[in-house]
């Protein structure tokens, strides 16, 4: 299927560019991208295998590699290639995308002998016809998603030069974007990503066995720890944001930390769309997913086409504040009136909040007598972390002993 619809859009490239896009510049990232299609297709399968298997770190690793590979790519084509008018953004942007895709594929072959397969070998009982049918909602959903990002990471270099930038500092702006700050903030969800890989079967098989209630508790604790991780990862973005836009653009670059700073307090709503959405695939409810997905995106680009022109980049953090926040509350709503799920904010989002500015309170008065900076911020992450840990510990036990909840674990 793969590789009929990569030739299909190959062929069709023509069409698809100039005439349905209005742009003829994006004719080559189109058959770019269709060269990734069976590239992508097996990887997925390769993923889903590993995952099978409970394998999540292989599948946890490619991710992680595919994402600096992608960053990379974009941040060289862009500097060297975009900004000297030898290539066009679109092209940069596909050619990364086929690099990462690529070096995954490789990866996960190479690694696949380290499976030690147990069991009998058996044929699955479910039809051809009946694969396509539950496969097709979820696929569907894929090419809307990837659609609509295309038309959202297009959109962002044009705004930009709407604001009133020149052409290259608009690209260089873009460029920064793609291949420094999201990276940087999305990078610590590598561990969500694949903690969201079991979750659906482990989910399904609940569903399966009709207990609602062991349903109710793989959700209550995957949401209670992705937002304990989250509140985490803001930490480290608002003390080191300058330091990470450093690392990553390999210059003392102020405006990629200060854009780091203020996209940090969206990482729980970024971190929780990866398992709410597992969550609610899981659950059956991929219509709605699509829909969500739509809408989100159409709330990004509208406030992107909106804000951008006036505001220039922080049209583009306020894009993505708002398509997240109102989309994450749409799938949390949803999976609580179909699993019956009961939202503790105490627990949920009171309790690591309090210990966190605890933490966050003590590891600044221990730093102080840290003369160096660097050593400073070091120190600071890993004391307020275990500072972190111990106080959401202690509380535990203390509710668990109290009679409060039976069962909340960090």
């Amino acid at each position: 299927l793969s590789i009929t619809a990569a030739v299909s859009v190959f062929i069709f490239a023509g069409t698809l560019g100039e005439h349905f896009l209005k742009t003829p510049d994006t004719v080559i990232p189109i058959r770019i991208m269709s060269v990734c299609l069976p590239i992508s297709a097996l990887t997925s399968c390769i993923k889903g295998y590993f995952n099978a298997y409970r394998k999540v770190v292989f599948a946890a690793a490619a991710d992680l590699a595919e994402r600096i590979i992608r960053s990379g790519a974009t941040a060289f084509l862009i500097e060297f290639m975009v900004i000297k008018g030898r290539m066009t953004v679109f092209s940069a942007i596909s050619l990364s995308i086929l690099a990462g895709e690529t070096a995954v594929f490789i990866f996960l072959v190479s690694v696949m002998h380290l499976i030690e397969e147990k069991g009998n070998k058996g044929r699955t009982d479910v039809s051809f016809m009946r694969f396509i049918k539950l496969a097709l909602p979820i696929t569907l959903n894929s090419y809307i998603t990837v659609a609509l990002s295309s038309a959202n990471e297009a959109l962002l270099p044009i705004t930009l030069k709407q604001y009133g930038n020149s052409t290259e500092t608009a690209l260089s702006q873009y460029g920064m974007f793609e291949a420094i700050i999201i990276p940087g903030i999305y990078f610590p969800s590598v561990i969500l990503s694949a903690l969201s890989a079991i979750l659906i079967p482990e989910i399904s098989m609940a569903r399966g066995a009709c207990n609602s209630c062991k349903v109710k508790a793989i959700i209550e604790k995957t949401l209670r720890q992705t937002v304990w991780y989250s509140i985490f990862s803001i930490n480290i973005m608002l003390v080191c944001g300058d330091e990470i836009g450093t690392v990553l653009s390999g210059e003392n670059n102020v405006f990629a930390g200060e854009m780091i700073k203020l996209l940090a307090f969206v990482i729980p709503f970024i971190y929780l769309e990866i398992i709410l959405e597992s969550i609610i695939r899981a659950t059956g409810m991929q219509k709605f997913s699509s829909l969500n997905y739509i809408a989100e995106y159409m709330i990004r680009i509208s406030v992107l086409l909106i804000c951008v022109p006036m505001m220039g980049f922080y049209g583009i953090i306020i894009s993505y504040y708002s398509s997240n926040i109102i989309s994450n509350i749409s799938r949390l709503i949803m999976i609580m009136k179909k699993t019956g799920f009961a939202f503790r904010p105490f627990e949920v989002i009171f309790m690591p909040i309090m210990s966190a500015v605890t933490a966050w309170q003590i590891s600044s008065a221990l730093c102080r007598i840290i003369p160096y900076k660097a050593a400073s911020d070091i120190f600071y992450i890993i004391s307020s972390g275990l500072i972190y840990y111990g106080i959401l510990s202690g509380i535990n036990h203390w509710c668990r002993n109290t009679g409060i909840r039976s069962e909340i674990r960090p």
